[in-house]
Order: C-alpha cells, then sequence, then structure tokens
C-alpha cells in the first residue's frame, strides 16, 4: 500500500480495503470536510467508527498530507498484515494527533468475509502481535517526534449553589501556579444562593462566567463548557467540581502527566475506596475507572467522552468506554485534589493513609487536610 501513494498531488489519503464499504453518499466530502475542521493544516488523521472496532482501533487509516510527509508511510513495512492498524492507531493517539469521531461513513464488512485472503491474514496475527510488542519503544519515540506543544487548556469548573464549598474552591484556585496558556470558564447552574453569584461575580483570576437560566445538571454543563473549548481548537480540555481543594502546583503535575500520556484522560484525585489502582509508579497510579471530580485529555478523546454526557452517571459511562477501547486512567500520585470532606459530611477527618482504606469519596494520599 505504501508504494501506490503518490508524492504530491493529494491532501488526503484514506486507506479502504476490499472489506470495507462506503456506506453514506458523499462520504468523501464528509471526510474532507471534517478535515477542514480538525487539521486544516494537514498535520493530523481522523479516527471513525467503521461499525467493529468502533473507539478501540482505527481500522480506516485516514492522514492529511503533511503529517504523511512527517511519517513517511501508511503501513509501517515490518507488519506482513493488517496489524500495522495497531501502530497506527498507537502512535497517533500518543502524539495527540488522531481525532475520533463517532460517525459511520465506511464500514466494515470483516465478519461477512472468510476467503483465503482473510485466512492468510489471520495465520500472520501471532508474528505481527510480536512485532508490535518489540517495536513498542520505537513507537515511543515516533511519537514524541509527531507531537505538537500544547498551546490552549481550556478548564470548566462548574457549581450549583452549596457557596461554604465553592468559596474554597475559588479560594485554592486564586492560589494555584496558573499557566499563561490556561482559559477558565465557570458555569452557574442556575444557583439560587445570592452568596455563590456573588462569590463566582468577584472571582479574581480571568475567566469566562456563564450564568444558565434554567438547572442543566452537572453532565449537560460540563458539555457547555467543553463543547465550547473543543469547538474553539483547545489542545486540552479539563474540569473541577465546586467542593475540592487544591494544591498550588496542581496544574503543574495534571499537564505534565497529560503531555506524557495525551492518549488517556488524567486525573490529580485519588479516591481508591470507589476507583482502587491497577498499579503504582513514582509519580502516578493506573485504574480502570474514576470519578468525573477532575478531568484532563486530549481534545481528541471529547468525542467519545461527549457520547456519555447525558445522566448522572456519566463517569461511569465514560469508564466503560474506555475500558472497552483498553485505555486505563493515569492518576497522579500524590494526589494534587482533594473532594472536601466536609461536602461528604465528615468534619475533622485526618487523611493520610495511601492504601486508601475508608468509605468516603476523599483522596487519601493528599496527606492530612483540615479544615
Amino acid at each position: 500500500m505504501n508504494g501506490n501513494i503518490p508524492k504530491d498531488g493529494w491532501d488526503i489519503v484514506v486507506a479502504v480495503h476490499d472489506d470495507l464499504e462506503p456506506c453514506v453518499e458523499g462520504f468523501d466530502d464528509i471526510i474532507a470536510g471534517n478535515f477542514e475542521k480538525y487539521y486544516p493544516d494537514l498535520y493530523g488523521a481522523l479516527h471513525l467508527n467503521e461499525g467493529i472496532q468502533n473507539f478501540k482501533l482505527s481500522t480506516l487509516s485516514i492522514i492529511g498530507k503533511k503529517l504523511y510527509d512527517k511519517i513517511g508511510y501508511l503501513n509501517h513495512p515490518s507488519y506482513k498484515n493488517l496489524y500495522s492498524d495497531n501502530e497506527f492507531t498507537s502512535v497517533l493517539q500518543r502524539a495527540g494527533l488522531l481525532m475520533y469521531l463517532p460517525i459511520k461513513v465506511i464500514e466494515h464488512k470483516w465478519d461477512e468475509i472468510n476467503d483465503g485472503l482473510r485466512r492468510n491474514t489471520e495465520s500472520d496475527y501471532a508474528t505481527d502481535k510480536q512485532n508490535y510488542i518489540n517495536r513498542k519503544s520505537e513507537m515511543e519515540k515516533q511519537a514524541a517526534s509527531l507531537k505538537l506543544p500544547i498551546n490552549k487548556i481550556g478548564l470548566v469548573l462548574t457549581c450549583f449553589n452549596r457557596p461554604e464549598f465553592l468559596e474554597q474552591t475559588l479560594k485554592s484556585l486564586e492560589q494555584s501556579i496558573i499557566p499563561s496558556n490556561l482559559n477558565i470558564m465557570i458555569i452557574d447552574d442556575s444557583s439560587t444562593d445570592e452568596k455563590t453569584l456573588h462569590l463566582i461575580d468577584n472571582f479574581k483570576l480571568k475567566s469566562i462566567k456563564m450564568y444558565n437560566a434554567k438547572n442543566k445538571g452537572v453532565y449537560e454543563c460540563l458539555k457547555q463548557g467543553w463543547d465550547y473549548y473543543f469547538n474553539a481548537g483547545y489542545d486540552v480540555l479539563m474540569n473541577l467540581d465546586s467542593d475540592v481543594i487544591i494544591r498550588p502546583n496542581w496544574l503543574e503535575k495534571v499537564l505534565e502527566l497529560e503531555n506524557k500520556f495525551p492518549d488517556y484522560v488524567i486525573s490529580g484525585f485519588n479516591c481508591n475506596t470507589s476507583h482502587p489502582c491497577t498499579s503504582k509508579f513514582d509519580n502516578f497510579y493506573t485504574k480502570k475507572s474514576i470519578g468525573g471530580l477532575n478531568l484532563c485529555f486530549n481534545r481528541t478523546l471529547y468525542p467519545a467522552i461527549r457520547q456519555t454526557l447525558y445522566s448522572l452517571s456519566w463517569d461511569w459511562e465514560m469508564s466503560e468506554i474506555m475500558e472497552i477501547a483498553s485505555k486505563i486512567f493515569i492518576v497522579t500520585r500524590p494526589s494534587v485534589i482533594q473532594h472536601n470532606p466536609e461536602a461528604n459530611g465528615v468534619r475533622n477527618y485526618g487523611i493520610n493513609n495511601p492504601d486508601g482504606k475508608g468509605e468516603f469519596d476523599v483522596a487519601f494520599d493528599f496527606c492530612n487536610w483540615k479544615k
């Protein structure tokens, strides 16, 4: 396939194998329109839902000319068959350059085909999988060489009444080390408490302040804020609940992990009771699920996350989608964000237990949080 791609005379290449069929009229215009929207400079790739792998794996390679020229190939020549899709997906996700869109314009017919070509492809699976494993370090280097710097970060803070907790959250945010490329948006979900509105009005840091006329729910507020940042081309999207306490360096620690792992969702809050850790490293934990109190993620993940923003259990729905796609969550070690224990009805609760033994939605490694 690599040898059949001409050097010049094109902007986007779409690798449609013989088991893929267009299922929407004007599919090429749809692809071109999305490239113009998300990668007008052609330095990026699209990951569309083809009906089988969905968010888990990009089997329909769609790449812009500028990125292709940087890589030099579509399918790495060391693979015998289609396991190269795994490397294509892994490298470009780790580089933050593979935009997932849950739209189907070309459909996979793999399950309907059982011919000699398919059997030959499957016979090379074990060899190609081992090659993929052996190439891990090379893929890491390539992703690092392709990655672009983070230019714009959008933080959404949602709130509804409870001024006693919001006041502490805003105060600790004002005392944080704020990078110049961070934009803060506070969305009030139709609070009825005048003190809440006063606190927002008098927040000292530069920010966008939005006041909803009707109560929508936290998931709709997140969608409202993240849609704004996503459509404005922000590189990284974040959120904070309104009942948290944060370390002054929390952004530095969270963004350090985001820069290293743009293909995963990052958090600065480790609640090890509801969401146990699966592994432990020097400066982060890994998890299979996470709460929605604080998230940080590359914009390419947002269309998948957005699908879950329809109920109060959206964070569990998000965890399920990520698990299906074999994606873990990365959490700072130790926690740099604390869920205010008094918001859980817990007073004077000493917290210094890295094993996370307890019954409350708090970070046990935040180190002796006190009122």
